[in-house]
């Protein structure tokens, strides 16, 4: 899981109906198979793609500069996950999203679908399919249920998983078992009423609480700090976020990200 990353917008496509048609509303979801995951981030508009590059920052004179692009070895000292490309279709399912784990490493998960669902995904590491999920199931209302994960060069099975999710299909929680069918984790997901995380709990297989993420968000649907603490309740990391441009739909375009003496930025490359 990644601590909470940051997109940057791509392209975006509008539709707007005629006078006595009310306009279309459309709305790119970030989570499964992103960094945002179990945080998902709910964007305006119809998306071609997002693309979010982060940046190392420092305050000079007062100011936040731009610095290095994080490397694999920066993201690996802050635990901060890849800078990625995510891309969409025009029905706004996501194809395929590239995640850059380092120069000239990129590794993909392409994804397959029914009915708007996502029934298929395999993880591809130098045009070769490493892992996938294989079947991802749904209940008769179109929310998800269970999937499971297998290496893709035997096809062994690895873990599987169940989700739990809300009357309206948004997650809530799920448990994760090995490939003997033992339960390894669960973790529980607190939604505010815009169906955003405020409170994510992961404890091990004895119900021991091992550790907790909370979020507050601003007024546009987008984090404004995170807590991260241990199973204890030591507070291990603090996030703050400052939205410093968005763009004319109200999707944030760049931001900078307070972490005790470390600043991060990110902005979008179009």
């Amino acid at each position: 899981m990644r601590n909470l990353v940051l997109s940057t917008l791509g392209i975006l496509l509008m539709l707007s109906g005629c006078n006595n048609t009310p306009e279309i509303v459309y709305t790119t979801t970030l989570s499964y198979f992103t960094p945002y995951q179990v945080f998902p981030e709910y964007l305006n508009g119809q998306l071609v793609s997002v693309e979010e590059m982060n940046y190392l920052a420092s305050m000079v004179d007062g100011e936040v500069v731009k610095g290095e692009l994080m490397n694999k070895e920066i993201r690996d000292s802050l635990l901060w996950s890849q800078n990625f490309t995510a891309y969409f279709n025009e029905k706004g399912e996501m194809t395929h999203i590239d995640r850059y784990y380092d120069d000239n490493d990129t590794r993909t998960w392409r994804l397959m679908y029914k009915d708007n669902m996502v029934v298929y995904a395999e993880f591809i590491i130098d045009d070769t399919a490493r892992y996938y999920f294989d079947p991802i199931e749904y209940t008769e209302l179109g929310f998800i249920n269970s999937s499971k994960y297998y290496r893709a060069k035997d096809d062994e099975l690895i873990n599987s998983s169940v989700y739990t999710t809300n009357d309206k299909g948004f997650w809530t929680g799920g448990s994760n078992f090995n490939a003997e069918g033992e339960k390894t984790e669960y973790y529980t997901l607190d939604l505010n009423d815009n169906n955003l995380t405020e409170v994510y709990k992961v404890y091990n297989a004895s119900d021991s609480l091992l550790s907790e993420v909370r979020c507050t968000y601003n007024d546009k649907g987008f984090y404004t700090k995170a807590v991260y603490m241990e199973g204890n309740g030591e507070v291990r990391r603090t996030n703050d976020i400052e939205y410093t441009r968005y763009d004319e739909m109200g999707n944030w375009t760049e931001s900078v990200v307070y972490d005790l003496s470390l600043i991060h930025i990110s902005e979008p490359t179009r």
